[in-house]
């Protein structure tokens, strides 16, 4: 059939309209794609905006009010940097490290222990008036092939000479130090840890009065079989150890007839005496749980207390007398703040079960029985944390607060676009604290894992220093009032 010039001309202006329409649909597509990639960017800024803007308006009056007090005097910190531990992608590793000061000597000279990271080697820096050298390799102390997460320094064979135990992913190792050649012996295994979990933190007591150091060690599980936000599966977490000192230099796990066959995730434990009877209790920074202080009975066995605080992701512990004028013991934990909305947070939680997302701060009443005094107190914060220390900046015989923050795994690396600096919180004599961060200089824009503190320089006024995933070692060194 042949089409007449009328209708020819009839259908070429149909086509005209039809494409026309489907410029139309297309640019409607377009501006719609558009506006949702407009809506996922801004929404996640503005709460980040408000986040973090409504925490600092929170926190202006208790600023205020301390630096408007003239017997609250600010120390001043002078910053240096060192080689960190760069967090290298594996199948099994997890973005965790560990900084500990020890003497490498045996004698009055100290250092700063850096474990290192998957492909990369320990490091031990020796200090000296203000200044740092990597003695690992002279030392014989760079590590397994393998990443490193925990380390201490204790003489576990009562010969007057400290040992270096490590934990690594595959077990617990030790090195004896050899005095005639200044250097530590080859790496002894002590425990292996479970299948797929890394040995993440080494706490030690003398638990029985036995007069020899026992160790417990926090496992996570690795990377691999890691799965985030789950509170029941048993099969993503792994048994801690308790490991009891033989006396010859060996040790025997003993967790399940001490009543610490614990399975769980745990970042971190403290060996603290806390109803004063001379027996070494045990606190823990358990991820997706609850809180608990293991009781010693003395007759090799612990008893669980739960902590006034829900399920929730607890990393960084800190368990002090956080005053010169008291024997009640303060427990600070980090959590994961208002970094995420809650409901992605809950995993495999009930719908009765509730979830907690802030730090914690708990008040001792009574030997086991503690409250929650966080915002009475105000010390918490807005964003995913780590470690946390007390520890009294400017001897006014207060303890202060250092909190490190960040986390390599946000999306798109939004902590290295957006980053929390960390945070410092100063104790007023009102028991309440301040966030001063900012004007003590005090400020680490890294994915900061630990910290700890330790007086380098000998002026009595007691040094920070910051252990970084992603980046240095950070030492701010404190030059007092």
């Amino acid at each position: 059939m042949f089409l007449s010039w009328k209708n020819w001309g009839y259908s070429k202006h149909q086509k005209g309209i039809f494409k026309i329409e489907e410029l139309k649909k297309s640019n409607h597509k377009i501006m719609l794609y558009i506006l949702i990639l407009i809506l996922l960017i801004s929404v996640p800024l503005s709460l980040l905006w408000y986040n973090y803007y409504s925490f600092k308006k929170e926190q202006k009056p208790f600023v205020e009010d301390y630096l408007s007090k003239s017997n609250n005097k600010l120390p001043s910190f002078e910053e240096k940097s060192l080689d960190g531990n760069v967090f290298t992608e594996d199948d099994y590793s997890m973005p965790f490290m560990d900084i500990k000061i020890f003497n490498p000597y045996n004698d009055e000279r100290i250092a700063l222990f850096v474990t290192g990271g998957s492909g990369q080697k320990n490091k031990a820096y020796l200090y000296k008036d203000r200044e740092f050298k990597d003695i690992a390799k002279e030392l014989s102390l760079e590590g397994l092939d393998e990443a490193a997460y925990s380390m201490v320094a204790l003489d576990i064979d009562n010969d007057g000479i400290k040992e270096v135990v490590i934990g690594y992913g595959s077990a617990v190792y030790m090195q004896k130090f050899n005095n005639e050649r200044e250097q530590y012996e080859k790496a002894i295994k002590i425990a292996d840890v479970p299948d797929a979990a890394i040995a993440h933190d080494i706490a030690f007591a003398d638990t029985d009065n036995s007069g020899f150091q026992d160790l417990f060690v926090s496992t996570f599980v690795d990377k691999k079989h890691f799965t985030s936000a789950v509170y029941h599966d048993k099969t993503n977490k792994r048994a801690n150890l308790f490991l009891i000192n033989n006396g010859d230099g060996t040790f025997t796990n003993k967790a399940e007839e001490a009543g610490l066959g614990i399975v769980e995730n745990t970042y971190l434990s403290q060996f603290v005496d806390i109803n004063n009877n001379g027996k070494q209790d045990l606190v823990l920074a358990m991820n997706t749980n609850t809180g608990y202080i293991y009781e010693n009975l003395g007759n090799g066995t612990f008893k669980p207390h739960k902590l006034p605080i829900d399920n929730g992701f607890w990393m960084g512990l800190s368990v002090e007398k956080i005053t010169d004028k008291t024997d009640k013991y303060h427990i600070l934990m980090s959590n994961v703040g208002k970094s995420f909305p809650s409901f992605l947070l809950r995993g495999d939680l009930k719908k009765e079960e509730k979830f907690d997302a802030e730090y914690a701060l708990l008040e001792q009443i009574d030997g086991f029985t503690f409250k929650n005094v966080t915002k009475e107190k105000n010390l918490y914060s807005n964003v995913f944390g780590w470690g946390l220390q007390f520890v009294d900046l400017n001897n006014n015989g207060r303890k202060d607060a250092v909190l490190t923050e960040n986390y390599i795994k946000f999306p798109v690396g939004f902590h290295k676009k957006y980053p929390s600096k960390g945070k410092v919180f100063m104790q007023d004599v009102n028991g309440k604290f301040a966030m001063l961060q900012d004007e003590l200089k005090l400020l680490n824009p890294h994915f900061g894992y630990r910290v700890i503190n330790y007086d380098l320089t000998g002026n009595g006024f007691q040094d920070v220093i910051i252990g970084n995933v992603d980046g240095p070692v950070k030492i701010f060194y404190n030059n007092g009032i």
